[in-house]
């Protein structure tokens, strides 16, 4: 590298580091993305672990961290998550203890796992994060508590079934994106 692209590099870096992402950039992001995740899986009737390590990697464009899965942990389990995501994928199971199993490829994180599940079955589990969770728990803390994720994820599939008060909730969810700054949560 010359001298003047050095300095020209050095002036692009300093301003990227200057400019932080806005609320709005990661809301724009959120509605962009979010119809290619769910296309990407909408065809397939099981996933292979390539598809899960695309799915891991879509989930994380959606938080502020990096995940810390190992290579060496996906090349030993990696039969494992494609087998719990095929299985929660074609309902054989869906408990406490599958998705703590699943959890621990992603992060240890539940609202990871959520999104993941989600974005491969938006029908069958809904997102789950600290702002979810807040607002129906009134504890940010409770996001990592797999039994709740569990019984919010019954509750929404009872709430689907009541054509009127899905139509309810997406007018007051539509009117609330539109004022505030939280994510859709999809149902």
């Amino acid at each position: 590298m010359g001298n003047n692209e050095l300095i020209a590099y050095k002036i692009v870096t300093e301003k990227q580091k200057k400019k932080r992402r806005t609320k709005k950039d990661t809301k724009i992001w959120y509605y962009t993305s979010y119809s290619y995740f769910v296309k990407y899986f909408k065809e397939k009737k099981q996933v292979t672990k390539e598809d899960v390590i695309m799915g891991i990697a879509m989930v994380y464009s959606w938080m502020p961290t990096i995940p810390e899965t190992s290579e060496e942990l996906m090349k030993k389990q990696g039969k494992n998550v494609v087998k719990l995501v095929n299985d929660l994928i074609e309902e054989k199971k869906f408990d406490e203890e599958t998705i703590e199993k699943l959890k621990t490829y992603i992060n240890n994180s539940l609202p990871g796992t959520s999104k993941l599940l989600h974005f491969i079955k938006p029908d069958m589990y809904p997102l789950w994060d600290s702002r979810i969770c807040e607002i129906l728990t009134n504890a940010k803390y409770a996001v990592s508590s797999t039994e709740k994720y569990l019984t919010y994820n019954k509750n929404c599939k009872s709430l689907k079934k009541d054509k009127k008060i899905m139509k309810e909730i997406e007018k007051k969810v539509e009117k609330h994106l539109r004022e505030s700054e939280i994510r859709a949560a999809p149902l």
